[in-house]
C-alpha cells in the first residue's frame, strides 16, 4: 500500500509527550529496546536521539522502506526487521519492547495473545513491555450507521494523496471495520489509485491487564496517554515474569 504509506507518513508522527511516556518506563543503560511498530521510523528517531539503542520492526513492505529512509534522511543507524508480530524470530534479545497501537490493534485478539508472548521471548532482564492501545470515540457512542470521513495530504512534489474511509462500530465486539480508498491527483487527473480493508480492535482497561497478564507478564499497570480529543489512549506497562523490577 504505497499510497497509504505516502499518506499516513505525512500525518502520523508521535507526539512528544509518548516519547516522554516511553521513556519513562523502558530502560536506557541495560540493552537495547525494540520498537515494534516503528511509526515510520518516527519513533525510533526520537529514542535514539534520546540516547536509546533501538531496534526496529515492521510487517509491511511499504511501512518497512519508510522506517528505513526515515533513518537514512535524518543520518541515524539502526537495524529494522521486516516479520509478523505474532511469528516473531530475531537473533537478539532486548530489555524492554513497546509495541504500537497501530500496529497490535489490527492483527486480533488471540494473535495479539501470541506475539504478546513471542515478544516475552526475546526480552531479557529487566523485560519491560510496553503495549500502546487506543479506544475510539465510537466505542462510548457508537453511530447508527457507517461513518465516512475524507482526508487530503499534499505531498512534498506537489501532488495530493486524498483518502475516504468508511468505518462501521461492531460495539459488541470491540471493533472496527474499515474501508479505505487513497487516490493520488496531479493536477486534475488521478493517477493513481488503492483499496484496502482493516479490522480494528479495542481493548478496555481491564481485557487489557488481562491479556498482558497471561502473555506472561507481572504487574500490568496502566498509563494514560495523552488524547488527541475522540480516542482515549494508554498504554499497559509490565515486567518480564520473573524479572527484576527496573
Amino acid at each position: 500500500m504505497a499510497l497509504a504509506a505516502r499518506f499516513d507518513g505525512k500525518r502520523n508522527r508521535p507526539r512528544e509527550s509518548d516519547i516522554a511516556a516511553y521513556a519513562s518506563h523502558l530502560p536506557q543503560d541495560a540493552g537495547t529496546i525494540l520498537i515494534a511498530g516503528t511509526g515510520r521510523g518516527h519513533v525510533v528517531i526520537e529514542l535514539i536521539r534520546l540516547g536509546y539503542q533501538v531496534h526496529g520492526l515492521e510487517t509491511t513492505p511499504e511501512a518497512f522502506e519508510h522506517a528505513r529512509h526515515a533513518l537514512r534522511d535524518a543520518r541515524l543507524e539502526a537495524p529494522v526487521f521486516r516479520q509478523e508480530l505474532d511469528a516473531i524470530n530475531l537473533a537478539f534479545r532486548y530489555a524492554g519492547a513497546v509495541i504500537d497501537a497501530g500496529l497490535s490493534q489490527c492483527i486480533g485478539r488471540h494473535a495479539l495473545g501470541i506475539a504478546l508472548q513471542r515478544i516475552g521471548a526475546h526480552l531479557v532482564e529487566p523485560g519491560i513491555v510496553l503495549l500502546a492501545l487506543e479506544v475510539p470515540h465510537d466505542a462510548e457512542h457508537p453511530p447508527g450507521a457507517p461513518v465516512v470521513e475524507i482526508d487530503r495530504v499534499k505531498l512534498d512534489d506537489g501532488s495530493i494523496v486524498t483518502r475516504r474511509r468508511e468505518r462501521t462500530v461492531r460495539s459488541d465486539a470491540h471493533r472496527l471495520d474499515v474501508v479505505e480508498r487513497y487516490e493520488l491527483r496531479t493536477g486534475r487527473a488521478v493517477t493513481q489509485r488503492e483499496d484496502a480493508r482493516t479490522t480494528i480492535e479495542w481493548y478496555d482497561e481491564n481485557e487489557a491487564l488481562e491479556l498482558v497478564r497471561a502473555a506472561g507478564f507481572d504487574a500490568p499497570r496502566i498509563d494514560a496517554l495523552a488524547s488527541d480529543g475522540e480516542t482515549r489512549r494508554y498504554a499497559v506497562v509490565a515486567s518480564l515474569r520473573g524479572a527484576a523490577e527496573p
